[in-house]
Parts: C-alpha cells; sequence; structure tokens
C-alpha cells in the first residue's frame, strides 16, 4: 500500500505529537482527504496527519493495517460505536468508510495532545493535574456504562491529554455494547494489558462495567 514517509510514532506507546523536525511528506488522496505524514501507529491502525480537502480541516487518518477478519471486524466496530458517542471526554470520529487503494479507515479530529503513557514517562503528574484526569476520564466511562458499552481497554495509551489539561479516552477496538457483535472473547488473551481486571483472562467472562473501573483505579495507582 502506499503510503506518506515520515518520522513515525507509536500511539501505542506514545503520544499524539512528535518533537524535532520533520521532513516534507510526499501527499496522497484517500477520497476527500489528503495524507500528509505518517505520525504513529496503533493496535490496529496507522494514523496519518492530514486534512479535510473541501472544509480545509486538520485531521488524523487511521488506516487498518492488520487485514485478518478480527482485526477488520474490530476497527468498524470501534469506528461506528465512536461516532455515535457525544461526550466532552471521548475523541469523537467523524467519519469513517472503505477506499480502493487504502481499505478501511476511519476519521478524527487533529488535536494537540499526547497520550498519558508517554506524559508518565517523565514521572508521576502532580496529584491535582492526576485528579482531573480521573475525573474526567471516570465521567466518560459513566457516559458509556450508562448507555450499557463496557470499553473494556482503558490504559494509559489510549487516553489523550491536552496542554489545557482536558483528557480524552479513546480506542474502542474492544468495547461491547448491547447492539453489536460480541468479539470480546475471541483472541481475548492476546489485548489484555497490566490494567485489565483479571476476571478479563476468563473467555466465558461476560464484559461489566466494573472491569473499567477495576483499569482505571489501576490508572490512577500509576498517575
Amino acid at each position: 500500500m502506499p503510503t506518506p514517509t515520515s518520522n513515525a510514532r507509536s500511539r501505542s506507546s506514545g503520544g499524539s505529537t512528535a518533537s524535532g523536525s520533520r521532513k516534507q511528506a510526499e501527499t496522497h488522496d484517500l477520497l476527500n482527504y489528503r495524507l500528509l505524514e505518517r505520525i504513529g501507529q496503533e493496535e490496529l491502525a496507522t494514523v496519518y496527519r492530514g486534512t479535510h480537502q473541501t472544509l480545509d480541516r486538520p485531521v488524523e487518518i487511521h488506516i487498518l493495517r492488520r487485514t485478518d477478519w478480527i482485526s477488520s471486524s474490530r476497527f468498524q466496530l470501534a469506528g461506528k460505536l465512536a461516532a455515535r458517542l457525544s461526550h466532552p471526554n471521548i475523541l469523537p470520529v467523524v467519519d469513517a468508510g472503505h477506499d480502493e487503494r487504502y481499505g478501511a479507515y476511519m476519521v478524527t479530529p487533529r488535536l494537540e495532545t499526547r497520550s498519558l503513557h508517554e506524559t508518565l514517562k517523565a514521572g508521576p503528574l502532580d496529584p491535582l493535574t492526576a485528579l482531573k484526569v480521573f475525573t474526567q476520564i471516570g465521567a466518560a466511562l459513566d457516559f458509556l456504562h450508562g448507555q450499557g458499552i463496557v470499553h473494556r481497554d482503558v490504559q494509559p495509551a489510549n487516553i489523550l491529554l491536552t496542554p489545557q489539561g482536558n483528557a480524552f479516552l479513546t480506542n474502542f477496538s474492544l468495547a461491547a455494547a448491547p447492539d453489536t457483535p460480541d468479539l470480546s472473547s475471541i483472541e481475548e488473551a492476546d489485548y489484555l494489558t497490566p490494567y485489565s481486571a483479571p476476571e478479563q483472562s476468563l473467555v466465558s467472562g461476560e464484559p461489566a462495567a466494573a472491569q473499567d473501573l477495576y483499569s482505571l483505579g489501576a490508572v490512577l495507582y500509576h498517575m
């Protein structure tokens, strides 16, 4: 698959903004979006900085990089689920689809953020900032749980922070919702993290809000 080239950053272990100078990247078009440069890699997708060509709006374009059925299904369900959610602490999905050249993709707003994972490499947050992050992500989870949705992957890599201290919950590829196919028990061991609730290792276990609360508590401990 032809892609723009540049210095890459990993979202699974880093933030949304890379430091240092960047070389001018070759641009490519994906439907109404222009891909400007590759800026990172997530669990299922490669992330590009781009722009909506009609609206001249900065965006991030997430292109599925794994072609197996499970990854494709998780990616598409994550896009559909996140697109219907509206909460100040959940990163919205503004578009999704399939392109003949690039395959499945989803689009999110381009924000100046850094993952909590990357932020914590410099050391723990001060108590007031940690409390703010905990409260905001807790509010996002309360919103999800009120709709019967369990995120199931709350961890620092899936929490983005702005310079102003606002927190966003991202990545719904493992989420369980009442009206979506249940993929939660498929290859589950491959997706467990140190922040996962112990019962998530049980194939027969049902997704529950308590799993997210356990993970949020583990994140707070880390902060």
